[in-house]
């Protein structure tokens, strides 16, 4: 007969209390430096969406001193006397010149991404053809509207005054930049 197999097992060591809470501290710290570092990269996303649209507000003022107009809204004739690149592919779009980028009767509007027709993607044409920002994304019919970092859009408009769709109330006339995730209806 074997006697090894019937030795008597030395009791289990567990881990204490101690060691426990030692391991419980480190989890915390891990997971609190996962959460800090999750929202440093959303500030940073956002503030770097917030100077994106001041950039874009920047280039509108720069664009109506150089141009006399709103990006956008210079009628296609003008836009192609008048800034830089307009006749270089692809080819800017004009708009009506009544001072509101809206998509005019009368005026060819082309099919954009994201609902961004006419004017509206005139403008993002003149102010990338112009030189006023940078636009990475090849702006055409397709591809209307700027990415931002946070992962949406920017698209621009004229609202005439009344209530507003997007938030249900009402609003004073003027033009607006809306951020935006993603397109209505996707």
């Amino acid at each position: 007969m074997n006697k090894g197999l019937y030795k008597a097992n030395k009791p289990q060591q567990g881990f204490t209390l101690v060691e426990l809470a030692i391991v419980l501290i480190i989890v915390g710290l891990l997971i609190t430096g996962v959460l800090k570092g999750q929202e440093l990269i959303t500030n940073a996303e956002i503030a770097s969406t917030a100077s994106a649209v001041r950039s874009v507000d920047a280039a509108i003022m720069t664009f109506r001193d150089s141009y006399a107009s709103f990006p956008g809204d210079m009628p296609l004739n003008v836009a192609n006397a008048r800034v830089p690149n307009c006749t270089v592919a692809p080819v800017c779009i004009g708009g009506s010149g009544d001072g509101r980028i809206t998509n005019p009767g009368g005026v060819a509007i082309l099919p954009g991404a994201n609902g961004n027709v006419g004017e509206p993607l005139a403008f993002w044409q003149h102010l990338t053809k112009s030189q006023m920002i940078v636009n990475t994304t090849i702006l055409t019919a397709a591809t209307a509207n700027p990415p931002t970092s946070l992962g949406g859009f920017m698209s621009v408009g004229y609202h005439p005054g009344g209530m507003m769709n997007m938030t249900g109330g009402q609003a004073s006339p003027g033009h607006f930049i809306v951020l935006a995730e993603r397109a209505v209806g996707t």
